[in-house]
């Protein structure tokens, strides 16, 4: 109920992302026959994601006020690797990583949309 307030109430670019590998997955079912489309970020994708977050923060394109649960997602966060490229590890992490995942996959459907948005041009 909650999911679908927020979709009616905010007008994004596209649905909300969820990883197919997450906890969250479960709820892809329940959603889809209430009619919530949500899109499912696969591996290879999500990987794309961590990494594309990673080099924004390196090379300072990307920064956050300190905000607290942010804070201890981060400092908490441990990876795990798909092939050459690793993706953000929710079993041995210290840490709800939540707001991480949350912010990684954001920036990535930001940065999808706006490619797509411009590849229509």
């Amino acid at each position: 109920d909650r999911l679908a307030g927020l979709v009616g109430k905010h007008h994004t670019s596209g649905p909300p992302l969820c990883d197919a590998s997450g906890p969250a997955a479960s709820l892809l079912p329940a959603l889809e026959q209430l009619g919530i489309e949500v899109e499912a970020v696969n591996a290879k994708e999500h990987a794309q994601a961590c990494g594309g977050l990673y080099d924004a923060v390196i090379q300072g394109q990307l920064r956050h006020l300190s905000q607290p649960m942010l804070n201890v997602a981060a400092a908490g966060a441990d990876r795990k690797f798909y092939g050459d490229a690793w993706l953000w590890a929710r079993r041995s992490s210290t840490a709800d990583i939540t707001p991480l995942v949350a912010i990684t996959l954001a920036k990535w459907a930001h940065e999808n949309a706006r490619a797509a948005a411009l590849s229509v041009w």
